[in-house]
């Protein structure tokens, strides 16, 4: 008989097998490469790190292959993860990203209002810059995002309805943990932002994966956050 409902120890099981590199590396860079309160607050400019994007990649790629191994060893249903790539849910996509941009942004207006100069030194040195988007780009944003929602949603999702608030609240957790490299402020909105928002969007009744992997992959491409996106992209 296929497994339809996941343990907790699989769901923590599974986020040790996806996550506990980048949990280990976002933690490390947190407590060691920030010289300042605006870095730990702010992270450091993404846009001059260069480099370990096809490493990242294969990680990613066999990180996945291993949580499939496991479900398989489980003998989990895959049948009821949806996934159907059509015009409408691309559309549904660009409006999750658009939306949860538009609060990301509320977010750092608020952090703008707690810590002002530092804030707007960050909105310079990170949306400022012009986009470079290519096939390279394109490629990392759709393979992470993939990765990710796969287990924050396909996943996570894959639970009891008992158990269904406290995977959430698990799940939000490991979100920040491995986004702490861009800041703090960047760790909770991305965490909590995407985190909630997709939940509840998910709980609402929309369950097609591939709208939340080109929502997410689209916020890796052009940035979670649309307000100053715009103003520095086209001023």
């Amino acid at each position: 008989m296929k497994l339809k409902f996941l343990n907790t120890y699989d769901i923590i099981i599974l986020a040790i097998i996806m996550f506990a590199t980048a949990i280990y590396q976002s933690t490390y860079a947190f407590f060691t490469d920030f010289d300042s309160t605006q870095d730990v607050l702010f992270g450091v400019n993404l846009d001059t790190i260069t480099g370990g994007e096809y490493r990242l990649m294969i990680e990613e790629i066999l990180f996945a292959l291993l949580a499939f191994l496991y479900l398989k060893f489980r003998n989990f249903d895959f049948s009821q993860w949806q996934f159907k790539i059509t015009l409408k849910d691309s559309l549904i996509a660009l409006v999750m990203f658009c939306s949860a941009a538009l609060i990301m942004d509320i977010f750092l207006y608020v952090a703008e209002l707690v810590t002002p100069t530092q804030q707007q030194e960050y909105d310079i040195a990170n949306y400022s810059l012009p986009i470079n988007i290519n096939i390279e780009l394109i490629l990392v944003s759709i393979i992470n995002a993939s990765f990710e929602e796969l287990f924050f949603i396909a996943i996570c999702m894959s639970v009891s309805s008992e158990k269904i608030r406290k995977i959430l609240l698990f799940s939000l957790i490991v979100r920040i943990s491995f986004h702490t490299y861009q800041g703090i402020y960047s760790a909770l909105g991305i965490g909590l932002i995407l985190g909630i928002f997709y939940f509840v969007i998910y709980q609402k009744g929309y369950k097609n994966l591939y709208g939340f992997f080109l929502s997410h992959a689209l916020a890796d491409i052009f940035g979670l956050g649309l307000v100053n996106f715009l103003y520095f992209e086209f001023q």
